[in-house]
C-alpha cells in the first residue's frame, strides 16, 4: 500500500467534506483531560524540550538519585529547561534498594531500619528539587522485582497472600519510608508534593498489600504494552472487571499509564522498520488502545506517557533498544506522529498522511485535536 498517497485521500476527503468547526463538534479532544507526555533522558536538553513543545507533549518522565551530585545538578537543569517549553516532570526516585542494587536482595534486613535509610535518602533527594517537581514516583516497577511473589501463586498477584513473602515486607519498608519523607517535605515547604505508586500487569493485590503496610500514595502509576489483538483496557476480562482501566479505578485515585507503547516489540523478530508487519501491528496497536484510554470513563486517566522517546541502542536485551517514539531525534518513527496527535501537537502534512493513510485516526480526529489544551 501506498500510505503517502492513500493518506493524500484520505486527509483530502476528510478536509473537503467536513469543516474544522464540524470535526471539532465531532470529535472530543483527548487533551482536555489528558495529558499527554514521554519517557527521556536528560540528555540532548534543548532539542529534547524544542521537540516536547512541537509536538504538544506537556509531560516527561526522568530519574533521579538524590545522593549523587551530578545527577541532582542534571535533573535540575533539564527540569527547568522543559519547564520553560511549559513541560512538567514526573521524577522517579531511586534508593539504595531499588532494583540492581545489592540491598534490594538482603530481604531478611530490618525494617525498622531500612524504613529509616529510604526516609534519609528520599528526604535528601527531594529536598534538593522539591522547588521544581511535584509529582514523586517511588522506584520504578517495584512488583518486578526478584522474590516478591509468593512462589506457586495461581492467582498471579491479584490477591494480598501473593505478596506475602520477606522481599515484599523489605519494599513495603522502603516505601513507607519514602512516603514519609515526601510528606514531611510536603509540611516543611508548602508545596503540593504528590506520591505516585505504580504497578504493571494484573498486580493489583500488590497495591493493597502496600495500603496495609501504611504505604500512602496520591496517584497510581500503571504501565502497559498491549498488544493489536488484545481486548479492549476497558474491557479484557483477562484483568479483572473493566479490564485493567477498570481496576485501576477501584483504588479511587487519579491515575497515570506512564509508560505506554505496543507490545509487539516484545516478539522476536520484530523489525522496527514502517511497512513491515510486527511494526505495522505495532502502530495499530498504540493508535486503538490510545483510542480507549481517551473514551474510557471508569475512572480519572490524567496523564499518559509514551515509553519512550528514543531508541536506546545501550540496552543489553534487545528489545529494549526499540521502543522509542524516534529513532533518534532527527528520525521519528510512525509512532510519534500518532502520539503527536493525541497531544494536539504539530503534525506536518506528510506526517499527517503518515497516520491517516494506514487508517490508524481520521483526517477529523488529526484536525480536531490539532492545538488541543495540553498545557
Amino acid at each position: 500500500m501506498n500510505f503517502l498517497k492513500a493518506g493524500c485521500l484520505a486527509i483530502a476527503m476528510s478536509v473537503s467534506s467536513v469543516s474544522v468547526t464540524q470535526a471539532w463538534a465531532q470529535t472530543t479532544c483527548p487533551s482536555n483531560t489528558i495529558k499527554w507526555g514521554v519517557n527521556a533522558k536528560p540528555t540532548n536538553i534543548a532539542a529534547i524540550g524544542d521537540l516536547l513543545q512541537t509536538r504538544h507533549f506537556s509531560q516527561a518522565r526522568i530519574g533521579l538519585w538524590g545522593w549523587d551530585p551530578t545527577n541532582v545538578a542534571l535533573v535540575r537543569n533539564t527540569v527547568s529547561a522543559w519547564a520553560a517549553k511549559g513541560v512538567k516532570p514526573q521524577v522517579i526516585l531511586y534508593t539504595g534498594y531499588s532494583r540492581g542494587y545489592a540491598k534490594s536482595a538482603i530481604c531478611n534486613a530490618n525494617l525498622s531500619t531500612v524504613e529509616q535509610e529510604a526516609y534519609n535518602t528520599t528526604k535528601q533527594a527531594v529536598s534538593q528539587v522539591q522547588d521544581l517537581v511535584e509529582d514523586f514516583e517511588l522506584q520504578n516497577e517495584v512488583p518486578l522485582y526478584p522474590n516478591m511473589l509468593v512462589s506457586g501463586t495461581t492467582v498471579y498477584g491479584t490477591q494480598v497472600s501473593d505478596w506475602n513473602t520477606p522481599c515484599s515486607y523489605l519494599q513495603a519498608a522502603v516505601l513507607r519510608g519514602m512516603t514519609h519523607a515526601i510528606a514531611d517535605e510536603k509540611a516543611r515547604t508548602g508545596r503540593p508534593l504528590r506520591v505516585i505508586l505504580g504497578t504493571v500487569n494484573r498486580f493489583w493485590g500488590f497495591l493493597n498489600f502496600m495500603t496495609q503496610q501504611g504505604v500512602n500514595w496520591d496517584v497510581t502509576g500503571y504501565h502497559i504494552y498491549p498488544h493489536e489483538n488484545h481486548a479492549s483496557l476497558t474491557q479484557d476480562p483477562w484483568f479483572g472487571p473493566g479490564g485493567p482501566i477498570g481496576q485501576l479505578a477501584l483504588f479511587n485515585k487519579p491515575i497515570t499509564i506512564n509508560e505506554f507503547n505496543c507490545g509487539e516489540t516484545y516478539i522476536a523478530g520484530f523489525e522496527n522498520q514502517a511497512g513491515q508487519p510486527l511494526t505495522e501491528a505495532c502502530f495499530r496497536s498504540v493508535a486503538k488502545h490510545a483510542q480507549e484510554i481517551v473514551n474510557h470513563t471508569q475512572g480519572n486517566i490524567e496523564s499518559v506517557l509514551f515509553y519512550s522517546l528514543q531508541d536506546d541502542p545501550s540496552q543489553a536485551v534487545l528489545h529494549e533498544r526499540m521502543f522509542g517514539l524516534t529513532y533518534d531525534l532527527d528520525n521519528p518513527k510512525v509512532n510519534l506522529f500518532i502520539a503527536t496527535a493525541f497531544a494536539g501537537g504539530t503534525l506536518s502534512l506528510a506526517e499527517m498522511y503518515q497516520v491517516t493513510g494506514r487508517d490508524l485516526l481520521t483526517g477529523a480526529q488529526v484536525t480536531a485535536w490539532r492545538n488541543c489544551g495540553a498545557f
